[in-house]
């Protein structure tokens, strides 16, 4: 099994789950983790992004959010937090499009 697609069906399971909130974090999580199934993330994120926006949004926005991460993603959550203070699907799009994703992307083919 591909990489990219372990970290798809743990995002969709925490989807159905409607972990809103930290399924759009794993997709933060995967478009910065070097893999060369690296389109598929970026499909994802955008999929999440477009799909729940208000959803996600309604999550980060709750007083306790954060107590509901797990340690090994608090990082990324800390990272992640000051795009959801007043957040867009413009920026949050941007972020990925012009940041996370050609990172991950220039440093794939420096591999």
């Amino acid at each position: 099994m591909k990489s990219a697609q372990i970290w798809i069906q743990y995002i969709n399971f925490e989807t159905q789950m409607f972990h809103m909130g930290f399924s759009f974090l794993l997709c933060f999580a995967a478009i910065q983790t070097p893999l060369l199934q690296i389109d598929e993330i970026y499909q994802k994120y955008t999929e999440q992004l477009n799909s729940y926006y208000d959803n996600i949004v309604e999550e980060f926005n709750q007083a306790d959010f954060d107590k509901s991460i797990p340690e090994k993603y608090q990082e990324l959550y800390k990272q992640l937090e000051p795009h959801m203070k007043q957040p867009s699907i413009p920026a949050l799009q941007n972020l990925m499009v012009t940041d996370l994703y050609p990172k991950t992307k220039m440093f794939i083919s420096e591999r």
